[in-house]
């Protein structure tokens, strides 16, 4: 938001439309991404009451819902009336049609709920909240395993149109491995992805698991990626979204059928 307000600062009353879009579009985009960011922590407080009874992780995401909405009136404010308030953001029947502002009401009304829920709460039992407050603090205990699974992999970036595609990996973590999913679809925006659970083979650590032939269209290529956790709850998807693009694009071998490519 600091760069953002340097433009504005430095381009004065010479402003385009084109400059004033794209310095809105910047700030919707900045205050989601902060909304998020405070959300995630709400959320994962919130669990941990849920878990451990402690009213001291409310608190926590009580805060943290709060800056959470803060940021989402920033971003209204920022969209003001530039955008149409019926945004086609998805399916109208998903509810992913209109504007951010009819968002608030709701997630006002959520925020209002907890300190009524604060109130109303009788712990069942005193409980021992060292764990709770640990995580809380971001501070793993001695000896905790806090790393996700290792996955090694050779991306399949070739295969035959209509016929089974194996995925194959190599798992490994020291407190074992909980999950490994296999999540894949037509390169087609309007496609869900499906999912398999990558079972044990006869090699140590290695998990497979085989996409159906007519799962394999040959209009389209193929996309995929994969989902690991292990038995504490780390996790982490392949390909890595921190370094790489998150999935890996199969491209078909097929006949006279054209090649789309569609995201």
């Amino acid at each position: 938001m600091s760069l953002v307000g340097e433009a504005e600062k430095r381009v004065g009353k010479d402003r385009s439309k084109e400059f004033n879009s794209t310095m809105v579009d910047l700030k919707i985009l900045a205050n989601l991404a902060l909304y998020h960011s405070r959300r995630i922590h709400a959320g994962l407080s919130y669990a941990l009451f849920k878990q451990a009874q402690d009213v001291a992780a409310l608190d926590d995401a009580i805060a943290h819902e709060a800056q959470a909405i803060q940021a989402w009136e920033q971003l209204v404010a920022a969209a003001g009336d530039v955008y149409n308030d019926d945004l086609m953001m998805g399916l109208p029947s998903a509810g992913l049609s209109g504007h951010w502002k009819d968002e608030l009401g709701a997630l006002k009304k959520g925020l209002n709920a907890l300190p009524q829920e604060r109130e109303n709460f009788r712990p069942a039992s005193t409980q021992n909240n060292a764990s709770v407050a640990r995580l809380l603090n971001r501070q793993p205990a001695p000896g905790d395993d806090d790393e996700p699974p290792t996955l090694r992999h050779q991306p399949v970036t070739s295969a035959p149109a209509e016929k089974p595609l194996t995925i194959t990996a190599v798992v490994q973590d020291k407190s074992g491995v909980k999950a490994v999913r296999l999540r894949y679809r037509s390169v087609n925006q309007y496609q869900d992805f499906r999912t398999l659970e990558m079972r044990p083979m006869g090699k140590k650590d290695e998990y497979q698991a085989i996409i159906p032939a007519e799962h394999v269209v040959p209009q389209w290529d193929l996309m995929y990626f994969i989902e690991v956790i292990d038995n504490r709850g780390n996790g982490k998807i392949y390909p890595d979204p921190e370094k790489e693009t998150p999935y890996v694009v199969v491209r078909l071998q097929r006949g006279n059928v054209p090649n789309r490519t569609r995201r």
